[in-house]
């Protein structure tokens, strides 16, 4: 470190005496001012014979290394990485690095291939600094440098390299940045297995960890509510359109985990974690989902769904949203209908998809039908729900019906106007339908079967079964789902704030 003060020293001195003494125009044009101004000007020829070897055996000796290095680590060709002898010396690489030299030499002006190395070794240096800078921010635990340096400085010196690189030559500087980026997005698409990690995996951590404790300092207001979803999914491949569904439902608006559940005693199941892992991340990856996998291990269904979802989360980032298919196994439907109950009391919104066999969601994407009840906060989140679908891409052209049933003729009119003023407030495009029950003369449950036959998805509020009653809720539900298309049924139990 003396050695280099003592040189950075002796640069900078002699760079502020000339400037001092000798005219600018005198300095731009005479690459040789040094001798003609110097007492002695045999020592500038030493000088310059000392500075040239000991940079030309520097280079003949580093550049060989660092080519067979990088053979080693695949991202060059492996011949380059062939040793000989017993210190392993990279003859081939030599070899390599003396016609890459020969032949700037050779092109005989050296004056424009100067620009273009220095700009390399500069970019070299400002890459270094700025990794520096980086790693010492996201307080990676590898990161354990012999000396430490505060970041300002690692960051003072690579916009130190790259303000002297676009001062010396801004083209060359251009076509170095570049060089580096193809370097860059090479390697990438390589995907290397290597030893030497990636700072970006530890600044994207921090950056995580500071904004998770930021939103926990902040107050969630109904406004600012986004769908957190955690998908129930069983095996992905055999519950693809309930994934889709969760899928259209964040719409890059939200974060979506879907959860495999693996059943039985711990001895029987654990082997099979890793492979459903990698099942379920080969699955996300595929089917190019924004979403996260996660596999958990249960005795029991209902047991390991309560555990999940009260250990699911970071703070604000909390899932809000409970997602799963419809029970078709007969065994379980009271335990699946006690589960809706206790996930209600756990401060969790629950959907439930009922998807009748036979069926495709989402075939025509034409008319989405919410069906308001006024149940509590059920109302808001079912046409939020909807709008979220129809911002797809694929739903665009999709119409969302807001239907509502009520008793007699006398308050259809004060009723579409109330749902019109809801729909103009929060800025959703529907259509109001309003259906008096007892000119239609039919019950709620024919109603909303014959008004929704067509659809491509009911949205309907949804009663909790009492403890005790939870076979007949079933068996009242399967009756009713049992004539309608793809459906959601939705329990909400936060306040969300539609109007803007």
């Amino acid at each position: 470190m003396w050695a280099i003060g003592v040189t950075l020293f002796i640069y900078l001195a002699q760079a502020g005496w000339l400037a001092l003494n000798v005219p600018a125009a005198e300095l731009a044009g005479n690459p040789m001012i040094m001798k003609d101004i110097s007492r002695w000007p045999f020592l500038i020829y030493a000088g310059l014979w000392a500075a040239t070897l000991s940079s030309g055996l520097g280079s003949i000796l580093a550049a060989p290394r660092t080519m067979q290095a990088l053979a080693h680590d695949r991202i060059l060709p492996g011949f380059l990485g062939k040793g000989s002898a017993k210190t392993n010396e990279p003859r081939i690489a030599i070899l390599v690095t003396f016609a890459i030299a020969q032949t700037c030499i050779l092109m005989g002006g050296l004056d424009i291939v100067a620009p273009v190395i220095t700009m390399f070794f500069l970019n070299t240096y400002g890459i270094v600094n700025l990794i520096a800078a980086l790693e010492n921010v996201s307080g990676n635990p590898s990161y354990r440098p012999r000396f430490k340096v505060h970041w300002l400085i690692s960051i003072a010196g690579a916009l130190g390299c790259y303000i002297t690189m676009f001062l010396i030559h801004a083209l060359a500087t251009v076509v170095a940045m570049l060089v580096s980026l193809g370097i860059f997005i090479y390697l990438s698409r390589k995907e290397l297995r290597t030893t030497w990690g990636d700072v970006r995996y530890g600044l994207w951590y921090s950056l995580a960890r500071f904004i998770i404790f930021k939103l926990e300092d902040s107050r969630c207001h109904p406004r600012n509510w986004r769908p957190n979803v955690m998908v129930f999914s069983g095996n992905p491949n055999t519950r693809k359109q309930l994934i889709e569904f969760a899928s259209l439902l964040g719409g890059g608006k939200g974060i979506i985990t879907i959860y495999q559940l693996i059943l039985g005693s711990w001895e029987k199941i654990i082997q099979h974690r890793k492979p459903a892992i990698s099942m379920l991340k080969d699955f996300i990856r595929e089917n190019r989902l924004h979403a996260l996998g996660q596999v958990h291990l249960a005795p029991d269904f209902r047991t390991g769904i309560k555990e999940i979802v009260q250990a699911h989360g970071l703070g604000q980032l909390r899932s809000n949203l409970v997602l799963m298919g419809w029970c078709q196994n007969l065994s379980r439907e009271a335990e699946f209908a006690g589960l809706l109950r206790e996930l209600n009391q756990l401060e969790k919104s629950v959907l439930v998809l009922s998807i009748p066999d036979g069926m495709v969601f989402g075939e025509k994407k034409q008319l989405i039908d919410v069906w308001w009840g006024g149940m509590q906060h059920n109302g808001n989140l079912m046409i939020l729900i909807a709008h979220l679908i129809g911002l797809n891409p694929d739903w665009q052209a999709c119409r969302i019906r807001l239907n509502m049933i009520i008793e007699s003729l006398e308050g259809r009119a004060s009723a579409q106007l109330n749902l019109e003023n809801i729909l103009r407030q929060a800025n959703i495009n529907a259509q109001v339908n309003i259906i008096p029950r007892q000119a239609s003369g039919y019950k709620i449950p024919y109603i909303i079967r014959k008004q929704s036959q067509d659809s491509d998805l009911v949205i309907l509020g949804m009663n909790l079964p009492e403890p005790g009653y939870e076979a007949k809720f079933m068996d009242r539900m399967h009756l009713f789902l049992a004539e309608l298309p793809v459906t959601l049924l939705v329990r909400s139990v936060e306040e969300i704030e539609l109007f803007s």
